[in-house]
């Protein structure tokens, strides 16, 4: 059976930012929740595809994500408040991603990057509003 989402995951996230950069137009906040949303989706499709791959147990959960979706998640968290913990944990885990696991698995490696970016330019963009209201 033809595998729609994953196999158009990163342009569906593409979609997902158009949508929410016209939602959001005129608003300084479109990076700060563009980061956060893209983020939480892609943890929920990382352990979304592990567990479709080995069954719906607990034990399975944690094997097939202790490497992907745990590590992103924690990164997530702190990265909540600090957005250039973001920057570099999303970035240097997508890098991970790409060099550990198959080129078939390009999706897994690129969206962390692209999240990554979407953090980094959310903190460049409060140091210039921070730098401009001193």
């Amino acid at each position: 059976m033809y595998d729609f989402v994953g196999s158009y995951w990163p342009l569906l996230l593409l979609l997902l930012l158009i949508v929410m950069a016209v939602l959001l137009r005129g608003r300084n906040s479109f990076f700060y929740w563009a980061a956060r949303v893209v983020a939480i989706l892609d943890i929920l499709f990382l352990a979304w595809e592990s567990l479709e791959l080995k069954g719906y147990t607990v034990e399975n959960f944690f094997a097939k994500n202790w490497l992907t979706s745990i590590p992103l998640l924690l990164i997530l968290i702190v990265a909540w408040k600090y957005d250039l913990v973001g920057a570099v944990g999303f970035i240097a885990a997508g890098v991970f991603f790409l060099i550990y696991f198959e080129w078939g698995d390009f999706p897994i490696g690129v969206v962390p990057i692209l999240i990554g970016i979407l953090f980094a330019v959310s903190w460049l963009k409060k140091q210039g509003r921070s730098a401009t209201t001193s």
